[in-house]
């Protein structure tokens, strides 16, 4: 991806015109690091709650916790793939049962290239 090299952000644009009154419509930037969007949902204990623009199925987030990694499956509410400490792992599981809901309503934000939702951290 261009500019990723030297941290200068790269966009993608798109742009609706009405073909009859030849106005705009709606447009949409989305601001690509790495070639895929990744934004922050969340953020608590140090654990970081991330989820791609357009990722592969099943629904699910990605979480980081001091340089480890795992996928949560959404639905069923279990990891995927990464290894993760037991007592972030049970915090990130706790998050993802409490906000489910939310989470996939941001799975198909996700999907249509939307601005996702944050998501009220655990307390």
């Amino acid at each position: 991806m261009p500019y990723a090299a030297d941290m200068r952000r790269a966009y993608i644009m798109g742009v609706n015109i009405d073909s009859k009154s030849r106005n705009i419509t709606e447009w949409k930037t989305v601001n690509l690091v790495g070639g895929k969007n990744m934004p922050e949902l969340s953020l608590f204990f140090g654990i970081r709650i991330t989820m791609y623009y357009e990722d592969h199925q099943p629904p699910h987030f990605h979480a980081e916790y001091n340089g480890q990694k795992v996928l949560v499956d959404i639905t069923k509410g279990r990891v995927i793939r990464g290894i993760f400490p037991a007592r972030q792992l049970k915090l990130v599981l706790a998050w993802c049962e409490i906000h489910r809901d939310e989470l996939m309503q941001n799975w198909e934000l996700a999907k249509d290239n939307l601005p996702l939702n944050k998501i009220a951290p655990l307390m």
